[in-house]
């Protein structure tokens, strides 16, 4: 246990010196170019791994991978569509590359867990317990938008390395005691990646903005049997 932990320290301070080492110089083109904000808004499609708890009760008690029993009890689980919320920066390079940075928060609060009874148990109707699992991503991104067209349309494929911090939260509502351990997450920082497409609408004053990307929020820095992480994104936005 104690070697897991110790692991766990250093890979977050490596990722920690990275993400320094990439702003540093971040910083240094930013401080002579001029930089375009933008503020965006919209849906984020998750994965079934989004949120851990489905995972950690089942592997707390030893089930297989491919199965939703447990001992008498079902679990059920279901990941609904959340949203994103984020801040951009871009700063021209060349007429055809910006260098794209951004802070965003995706929130999944819907991802309900009903424990019911198995067949030959009870009645699969009756519900033992409910859990709601919310999961929160703050993305920090630096990447490049690769323009395909730029004028009063401009049309670009954007790719970017991400810094996520992630936090879980659980709100269970128990009708009786199903013997179901309950373990709470702790906050997790990992290094992810995402890429996709957008368009500009240039309006002189501002810029109306559509972009669609997919994210990968924990490919470097898992831990043990940690599930990978993904969600699309579909938001709109205003650039100035």
């Amino acid at each position: 246990m104690k070697k897991t932990s110790e692991k766990r320290v250093i890979k977050n301070m490596k990722m920690k010196i990275i993400v320094i080492i990439l702003f540093l110089f971040i910083g240094t083109v930013a401080y002579s170019k001029p930089m375009n904000i933008g503020f965006t808004v919209g849906l984020a499609v998750p994965n079934d791994d989004i949120s851990q708890f489905y995972h950690y009760v089942r592997d707390s008690l030893k089930v297989a991978p491919d199965s939703t029993r447990v001992g008498d009890y079902l679990l059920d689980n279901a990941t609904s569509v959340g949203y994103i919320l984020g801040i951009k920066g871009r700063i021209e390079l060349t007429n055809r590359f910006d260098l794209a940075l951004g802070i965003g928060l995706a929130r999944f609060n819907d991802a309900q867990y009903s424990i019911v009874p198995a067949v030959g148990s009870l009645s699969l109707d009756t519900s033992f317990a409910k859990i709601q699992s919310t999961t929160n991503i703050v993305p920090i991104s630096a990447g490049i938008n690769a323009y395909l067209l730029r004028s009063f349309i401009n049309l670009y494929v954007i790719g970017d390395v991400t810094y996520n911090y992630i936090s879980y939260s659980y709100d269970i509502v128990l009708k009786n005691k199903p013997g179901i351990p309950i373990t709470n997450s702790t906050s997790d920082s990992r290094l992810g990646y995402s890429f996709g497409a957008g368009l500009d609408f240039d309006l002189s004053l501002f810029k109306i903005n559509l972009e669609t990307k997919f994210n990968a929020a924990n490919i470097i820095g898992r831990v043990g049997d940690e599930k990978q992480k993904n969600y699309g994104t579909i938001t709109v936005g205003i650039i100035f």
